[in-house]
């Protein structure tokens, strides 16, 4: 049962909590100033009855006290017997000005007689100066009493009582109170109004900042928002421009890269096409004229010799595109790709370079490397070798071409540097090839860096950083 007492509980406390969080926090922050504000108002009229009350036990003491100083002084300047009972009588009345006190006269047979009556302040007030109970209840303090004896010249006794009376003191208090009541509790509206009127403006603001990050949601539109009057405001409408802005810009290189890649991807299509054409069309030729020549041999009945020169033809034709097929193969992909180390695949790719440009010399530094990377990382070195290495060839005329490759196993990065002798990049071409356009891409998805060849000591260099942490979250780490 405790149990279930305690999941009930607590599912009462998510219901609520659900329910709180319904609420709008507009209507959450204006509802608790409202509460505050009446707490406050509560406080102060607290403190106002509290003072209220102190007031009348203070001038009710003071009172009291003024009358029994004057019963005291007519007693003694009477001596100790007076002549009568209308002199105890006028005695107990004294002067005229004592309040919120009362005298009552006890005579020698035991009959009580009222000296003074409790003034009243309030008389012929209406009825609105009167206090309400509530208020008399939470500012009356208890009377207070004293006797005196007074003795007659016919040998009789007179007793005076002395007692206190708040209601009239109350009710001059009560007339203060409902007047600065309604005064404080206009004020605390106000306050509460006020706060509610700049609360609304910062909301309106902050929905004019929540539409606009809707719609950089659907799309960067270059969207700029003003500079708001509200100083806390402006550093988020600053990165929010600023975001705005950068958004865009990305938008547009995104769009750029995407037209290139697109026409880069195109081009290598176009490539694949001709070198299947021109390498392969005319062996596929020669192959299908060597078997139509075998054909019409057999047919004739040729001699053997004739026969095995045509089929060494055939022979001979389908190395060929045996061998021009591996090449294409190899530049859409290393067939060792997988199973070498990265150094090797790398070496294995400069080799092929100094076939094609034999007056150029090409040196490797692969220190260390001698493990696979996994093939993403090892395709894209195989890659960007490849293209930083035919880039200074070709439009550097470079005789000399150093690649180095190394590890930093503290760092998990793996570096590539590509430098040459050459005349490096075009200064009048800022946009980067196609081909290390590709590579960025690649570089990027690795979450690497990819630095575009700038001239240092009148070489050409250019740079790549791969994370192997990232390759080996992606199932292709190092084996």
């Amino acid at each position: 049962m405790t149990v279930a007492g305690v999941t009930t509980d607590r599912g009462a406390d998510r219901a609520s909590g659900t329910a709180l969080s319904r609420l709008s926090f507009r209507f959450r922050v204006i509802a608790g100033l409202s509460l505050l504000g009446g707490l406050v108002w509560l406080l102060l009229a607290s403190v106002l009855v509290l003072n209220a009350r102190i007031a009348v036990e203070r001038e009710i003491r003071h009172s009291f006290d003024m009358a029994g100083q004057t019963i005291e002084a007519s007693l003694r300047e009477a001596g100790p017997t007076v002549a009568d009972g209308d002199s105890v009588m006028r005695m107990a009345a004294g002067p005229d000005g004592l309040r919120h006190v009362q005298v009552t006269a006890r005579g020698p047979e035991g009959g009580m007689l009222q000296a003074r009556d409790a003034d009243t302040a309030g008389d012929g007030d209406d009825d609105d100066a009167e206090a309400p109970d509530w208020f008399v209840a939470l500012t009356d303090v208890a009377p207070l009493r004293r006797g005196f004896s007074v003795a007659v010249a016919d040998g009789g006794v007179y007793d005076l009582v002395l007692e206190s009376h708040s209601r009239d003191e109350i009710n001059e208090v009560w007339e203060d109170f409902r007047l600065i009541v309604p005064i404080t509790m206009g004020y605390t509206v106000v306050l509460v109004a006020a706060a509610v009127f700049f609360l609304n403006g910062l909301f309106n603001r902050l929905k004019t900042m929540s539409r606009a990050l809707l719609r950089l949601r659907d799309g960067p539109t270059g969207e700029q928002l003003a500079r708001p009057d509200i100083p806390e405001l402006a550093p988020i409408v600053s990165c929010f421009n600023h975001v705005s802005e950068a958004l865009c810009a990305r938008e547009r290189e995104n769009r750029d890269l995407a037209r290139r890649l697109l026409w880069a991807q195109d081009t290598e299509r176009r490539g694949v096409a001709r070198e299947l054409h021109d390498e392969l069309g005319p062996y596929l030729f020669g192959l299908r004229a060597s078997l139509d020549s075998l054909e019409r041999q057999i047919d004739a009945g040729a001699g053997a010799d004739e026969t095995r020169a045509t089929i060494a033809r055939l022979t001979d034709t389908a190395q060929a595109i045996q061998t021009r097929s591996r090449r294409i193969i190899s530049d859409l992909r290393p067939m060792a790709l997988g199973e070498l180390s990265v150094g090797d695949l790398v070496r294995n790719g400069i080799a092929a370079i100094r076939r094609m440009a034999p007056d150029t010399r090409i040196d490797l530094m692969a220190g260390q490397c001698n493990r696979t990377f996994g093939e993403a990382v090892d395709l894209t070195v195989y890659r960007f070798v490849q293209e930083s290495t035919l880039n200074a060839i070709r439009h550097g005329k470079a005789g000399l071409v150093t690649v180095e490759i190394r590890e930093d196993a503290q760092d998990g990065l793996l570096s590539v540097v590509v430098t040459d002798d050459g005349a490096g990049p075009n200064p009048n071409d800022t946009r980067p090839g196609y081909g290390l356009l590709g590579l960025a891409e690649r570089v990027g998805v690795l979450d690497g860096q990819l630095r575009a060849p700038w001239r240092q000591d009148g070489h050409t260099r250019t740079e790549m950083h791969l994370s192997v942490v990232t390759a080996r979250a992606i199932g292709r780490g190092p084996q």
